[in-house]
């Protein structure tokens, strides 16, 4: 078993995921560790305390993300320390800019706004590894720029998934005028049949050639 703390660390950002996942978790949801390397089952939630049950083991170092692939939907998009990073890529000139935990195309419209703001639209990559997102992947895809298939999106998504809606998602994917980036690299996904990985997303001869794996 693992108990996670969510209450807010000293000095840590209000607007930090993490501190949302004491209100958005729910008996039997999953809790994802460093891009899914961990995966845990939620048992019950107790004020500031997630009590879980270990279903994927693994190491996890610090500094690793914590995701519930059900979207933390009560969280803003942009966190101040967001909006300081956007500033000072605006100010280095960055290329790309890539939006994590996006859930609907209104978060990426909410991105592209502060950047217009800034003096730099810059091209957007939509990252999806949330349950949200792969539900709105048609509208996402029509606000972003490029798209990535996250490691964070999770076994468990997936599995969960239909085949009906994967091969619908890979449809759209294909058919998407911008790159798209399927990250394949993710552990346990990659102990599961194949349908169930993230290759589900990234047949061998992707039309156009866009996939990048």
């Amino acid at each position: 078993h693992a108990q996670l703390e969510a209450e807010q660390a000293q000095g840590a950002d209000p607007e930090d995921p993490d501190e949302y996942l004491a209100k958005e978790a729910r008996p039997g949801g999953p809790i994802l560790l460093g891009d899914g390397a961990v995966e845990l089952e939620v048992l019950d939630v107790d004020a500031s305390e997630i009590h879980c049950r270990v279903v994927v083991g693994g190491t996890i170092t610090s500094g690793k993300g914590v995701n519930a692939p059900g979207g933390l939907s009560a969280r803003p998009i942009l966190a101040e320390k967001d909006l300081r990073d956007l500033e000072l890529g605006v100010e280095l000139g960055v290329d790309l800019v890539g939006v994590s935990y996006v859930r609907t195309e209104d978060d990426i419209s909410t991105v592209r706004r502060v950047l217009k703001n800034l003096g730099r639209p810059t091209p957007l990559v939509a990252k999806i590894e949330t349950k949200l997102a792969l539900e709105n992947l048609e509208a996402i895809l029509g606000r972003a720029d490029a798209v990535m298939i996250a490691r964070g999106l999770g076994a468990r998504v997936l599995r969960a998934t239909s085949a009906t809606d994967l091969d619908d998602a890979a449809d759209l994917l294909r058919d998407h005028p911008g790159p798209v980036v399927v990250d394949v690299r993710i552990d346990p996904a990659v102990r599961l049949p194949k349908k169930d990985r993230m290759a589900a997303f990234a047949p061998e001869a992707p039309r156009g050639g866009r996939f990048v794996n």
